[in-house]
Order: structure tokens, then sequence, then C-alpha cells
């Protein structure tokens, strides 16, 4: 198993509200789906949608995702999302897609249970 990595978290921010959103990114299908395992036992977290990712990379400037054709083109047939809806690629992730190599990705949101 690989080692565990920070993940990145990023702030959402609308009219109403501001949220903290972790996301998880790795190039280690068996590293995501371990750190994405710990986050779906919990109550206190719970994956993005479709629109709420959308919604993460327009805030973000990212172009890639915005201009996806629909919500359903977010996730790849795995469920992982198909791209970075952060637009800030980390230096792993940019050699692993140089070298072809898949980026495995996940945002979870926080609910109001403790």
């Amino acid at each position: 198993m690989g080692e565990w990595k920070p993940c990145k978290v990023f702030t959402f921010v609308n009219d109403d509200f501001c949220v903290l959103i972790p996301t998880l990114q790795s190039d280690v299908k068996e590293v995501i789906v371990d750190m994405c395992s710990r986050f779906d036992a919990s109550e206190s977290f719970r994956r993005a949608t479709g629109d709420e990712v959308l919604a993460l990379a327009a805030g973000n400037g990212c172009e890639e995702g915005v201009s996806a054709a629909s919500v359903a083109s977010v996730f790849d047939s795995e469920g992982w999302i198909a791209f970075n809806p952060t637009n800030i690629p980390t230096e792993r992730e940019v050699h692993a897609q140089a070298d072809g190599e898949s980026v495995y990705r996940a945002l979870f949101r926080k609910t109001n249970k403790q």
C-alpha cells in the first residue's frame, strides 16, 4: 500500500455559505480506494454530486470540467471524477498523465452529522 499524503482542501463559496471540500486524488488505485472508504464510512461526509463537482470546477476556472456536455460526463465509467476540478495539478498528477497513467479523484462534502 502506498504512503498516505495530505488531501487537498478547497473552499466552495456561494452567496449563502462557505464549505470546505476534501479532495482526494491518487494515481494508485488501491490508495484512493482506501482513502475514500474512510470518508465513505463516516456519517460526517458524503461524496459530491456531479453538479457540485462542476460548480467547484467553474469556481476554479477549470474550462475542461465546465465544458462537460452533461453532469453524467463528470464521472468516468468507474465513478471517479474524470478531470481535475481544482484546476491545480500536482507534480505527481502531471507526471502520471504524461506517462499515460490514470489519476483517480473523489470529492466529499461535509454533512450536518457529527
